[in-house]
Formats: C-alpha cells, sequence, structure tokens
C-alpha cells in the first residue's frame, strides 16, 4: 500500500485518477495535474455518497470499502443496480454536463474516496488545453465506439456483436484466458 499521490492518504492505488477512462490517453505528468485537485473524503456505512436527483459536479474514485448504487421502484422497493468496491469509479459525466443523478450511492461499510469536483476540471481544462485535447479524443473514441455498438445491433446477429464486444475487450483489457472465459460463460 502506498501513499496516494491525488490526496495524501493510504491508498491501494499510486494515482487515484488513472482509473477514470476519461483520463486514458494523460501521461503521468498530467495525471498528476489532476491528481493535485482531488480532495479525499471519508464516508461511514449507511451514508449517501449520492443521491438521486441532487447534481453532484464530482467524479468518485473508490480506494477503500464499497457502496451500493440503487433506485427505488414504483412500489417503494430498493432495486440494487451495482456494487462498487475498491478502485471502481462513478459520476465522470458530471465533470461535463450540468446533469441530475439517475440513482442513489450508498455507503456499505466505511469508504474511502477520492473526489475531483467539476469546477476543478473546468479550471485545469482552461490552464491545459493539450489535456483538454486529449480528453475530448477519448470522449470521441467512447461515443464512436457506442455509435457503432447501437448501429450494429439492428443489422448483425448476436454471435456477431458478442465476437466484437469480445474483440473490443481484448483491445482495451487484453487477451482474456481460456479459464476467464470459461467462467464468464458459466
Amino acid at each position: 500500500m502506498s501513499e496516494c499521490n491525488c490526496c495524501g492518504h493510504q491508498c491501494k492505488q499510486e494515482l487515484c485518477v488513472q482509473k477514470v477512462p476519461i483520463f486514458s490517453a494523460l501521461n503521468y505528468e498530467e495525471l498528476i495535474k489532476i491528481s493535485d485537485l482531488v480532495v479525499h473524503r471519508e464516508y461511514q456505512k449507511g451514508e449517501s455518497l449520492l443521491r438521486e436527483g441532487e447534481k453532484p459536479g464530482c467524479v468518485f474514485i473508490m480506494n477503500e470499502g464499497s457502496a451500493k448504487a440503487f433506485k427505488y421502484t414504483q412500489d417503494g422497493r430498493e432495486q440494487i443496480l451495482y456494487v462498487f468496491s475498491e478502485g471502481d469509479f462513478f459520476g465522470e459525466q458530471y465533470l461535463i454536463g450540468d446533469r441530475a443523478a439517475a440513482y442513489h450511492v450508498e455507503a456499505l461499510e466505511t469508504v474511502k474516496s477520492c473526489m475531483l469536483s467539476k469546477n476543478d476540471f473546468h479550471r485545469l481544462l482552461t490552464n491545459y488545453p493539450d489535456i483538454a485535447i486529449k480528453i475530448i479524443e477519448t470522449l470521441d473514441d467512447r461515443l464512436s465506439y457506442m455509435e457503432q455498438s447501437l448501429q450494429s445491433m439492428g443489422v448483425r446477429s448476436v454471435d456477431a456483436r458478442v465476437a466484437s464486444l469480445l474483440l473490443h475487450y481484448a483491445d482495451t483489457y487484453g487477451s482474456p484466458t481460456r479459464r476467464e472465459l470459461w467462467y464468464a460463460c458459466r
């Protein structure tokens, strides 16, 4: 466990911001510039990190603990959408737009997180246009991939869509092993 460069606290990641996909094209020095803007926050079990309908204006990076993302159904029951754990992140879309949260996030245990605010992010983009261009290019790549995926849904077979998804996964994360594929298909 090393000291986190982005918040000065003990974290298991060297740079928390490198986990966020919109920063994937940045080099180490550029990541340091972003890390200098990140603040650390701790949440206790049951405490809300995010409430549906609010505008958080930041990205959350989970360093320790776990939290559940959920919505309430029409009949008032809680529907869990995802469980975030160490190394996960959420809310990168709140750095750019003025969007309200579509779900709640609540700590399942003590959570230590790093957060980058929208205001600091915008200041960074203004002060470092090269970083802004790299982030815009990364967003363009993601939008292009999503657009291609949507276009292919109606014209390609399920097998072709699964193969395309596996190829994208391999390009992004490296080729899965036979064992990983076997477990994924169970």
